[in-house]
């Protein structure tokens, strides 16, 4: 699937951020805004049209993820990540210290990973004011799921992509 893929204004974070609600670091996102999903997901090109929602488990944290799913093409998807529209640059896993950072932590590290020829998710929109990111889908395949049934030589093959990647971070991070 190819999609044009954007970084989210830093400036339009902060500003949405800093008339937010920040004294409720833990609070739950609230069902997204269908109407802005659907202006956020019409504005991505090639058209992506009217799609189902399905609700993903595991969420993350203040996140949830929901995958579209295009009617007029099944097996063409996008992730929805709904965040806390009161608090979006809010993030529990680096803990709370009432510091407000500039941008959302998954953009920082997905700009610094990208670069890095990591596989990481494109971005294609961005809506500080309802809280709404849209995303590459890349699969709900664990590599658990995926080595049922696999010879060892072909794990042992993925093991060892995974650790380039790990050599490639190493390297060139720094």
């Amino acid at each position: 699937m190819t999609q044009n893929a954007v970084t989210p204004d830093a400036t339009d974070v902060a500003s949405a951020h800093a008339s937010a609600n920040v004294s409720t670091p833990n609070a739950r996102p609230q069902p997204f805004d269908g109407p802005a999903a659907a202006a956020l997901v019409s504005a991505i090109t090639p058209p992506f049209g009217p799609f189902d929602v399905q609700s993903l488990t595991g969420d993350a944290s203040m996140r949830r993820y929901f995958r579209l799913r295009s009617q007029a093409e099944p097996s063409r998807t996008l992730i929805l990540m709904v965040m806390d529209p009161r608090a979006p640059l809010a993030s529990e896993e680096f803990g709370w210290d009432g510091v407000v950072p500039d941008e959302l932590l998954f953009v920082n590290v997905q700009r610094f990973l990208h670069p890095l020829g990591v596989a990481v998710p494109a971005i294609y929109g961005y809506d500080a004011v309802h809280g709404l990111m849209l995303l590459e889908d890349l699969g709900d395949l664990t590599l658990e799921a995926w080595m049922e049934g696999k010879d060892w030589d072909t794990i042992e093959a993925m093991y060892r992509d995974a650790l380039d990647v790990l050599i490639t971070l190493q390297l060139k991070a720094n």
